[in-house]
């Protein structure tokens, strides 16, 4: 009975995607190389591929995925705290709470940069989340 039990564990573990990631909210992205963060019905967070026109973001074009680690590495407060070959993953705290914010930015094969950004607690972010990925890229587009 024991070893049936413990295959069973063994056998789940190597189901799970080697590259799968778990973010705050508890959703676990399969392919975070392709599947970017989902944003919830919250309105602390925004992305280019979210349905809501308000909350929904142009992708940049032209900016490696290199130049986007490096400013985030700039940014105060960050850690990248997973990233592949096309892909990253980021926290932020805020200064004077320490809210953690999570970012997710996908290099596309089409030359875009897919981008997500929300807050991890709380309800609204009074626009935090579009202010820190405007400036990141920003920072990723100077020479």
């Amino acid at each position: 009975m024991r070893r049936h039990a413990c295959a069973l564990a063994l056998s789940g573990l190597l189901a799970m995607p080697a590259h799968a990631f778990t973010t705050c909210h508890g959703v676990t992205i399969d392919d975070p190389s392709r599947q970017l963060m989902p944003c919830g019905d919250k309105p602390n967070c925004v992305s280019t591929e979210h349905a809501a026109t308000g909350r929904r973001l142009e992708a940049p074009t032209g900016i490696p995925l290199a130049r986007m680690r490096e400013a985030i590495a700039a940014e105060p407060r960050s850690q990248i705290v997973a990233e592949g070959e096309q892909w990253l993953i980021a926290r932020f705290s805020s200064r004077l709470f320490g809210f953690i914010h999570e970012a997710h930015f996908i290099a596309r094969p089409d030359g875009t940069l897919a981008m997500r950004s929300g807050a991890c607690s709380g309800y609204w972010d009074m626009g935090v989340n579009q202010r820190r990925l405007e400036r990141l890229l920003e920072r990723a587009r100077e020479d």
